[in-house]
């Protein structure tokens, strides 16, 4: 990232993983977000989602722990769970979407459930997705959890053992 941006912005991912402009977010009362606030631009999803990095060390906006730089600007984000919240699973081609047709290899041997239960998948490095409640959803008849809080998922003929994170 460059040492000084252009200009910074501020957005929010909500718990279903849409990306939403924050017009006040120095202000602690909380914006109105909906479906139809949330940023659709495939090519800024493209740029965004390519350049996002998690931030380390002391933070300059403490709500904000990631950060993406889109054409010299950087663009803050707070989430609400993760940054990336994977809503569909396609068995056929083996791709995980998130947030407006923006999509990844699924890698079902590096699946973890964190210590809230929620099935992460590696996003990129440093940086974990979630499963959504819509994905939930759509595999509750292949996933099982046991006592310990460990996981397993049935795809055709293999189960695949998902175990808690470190």
């Amino acid at each position: 990232m460059r040492t000084k941006p252009l200009r910074e912005w501020f957005f929010y991912t909500d718990f279903k993983g849409l990306l939403h402009f924050e017009e006040e977010p120095h202000l602690q009362q909380r914006q109105s977000f909906t479906i139809a606030t949330a940023i659709k631009d495939k090519r800024f999803l493209n740029q965004f989602y390519k350049n996002l990095q998690r931030l380390e060390g002391p933070l300059k906006y403490d709500r904000y722990p990631f950060v993406s730089d889109c054409w010299g600007e950087w663009n803050y984000l707070r989430v609400d769970v993760s940054p990336v919240v994977y809503n569909n699973l396609d068995l056929q081609t083996g791709d995980l979407s998130f947030s407006y047709q923006q999509s990844q290899k699924f890698n079902p041997s590096a699946l973890r459930v964190d210590s809230r239960g929620y099935i992460l998948h590696p996003f990129k490095e440093g940086i974990d997705g979630v499963f959504g409640s819509d994905l939930i959803c759509d595999l509750s008849d292949r996933l099982s959890y046991d006592i310990t809080g460990n996981a397993e998922l049935k795809l055709g003929d293999i189960t695949h053992r998902i175990l808690k994170a470190s």
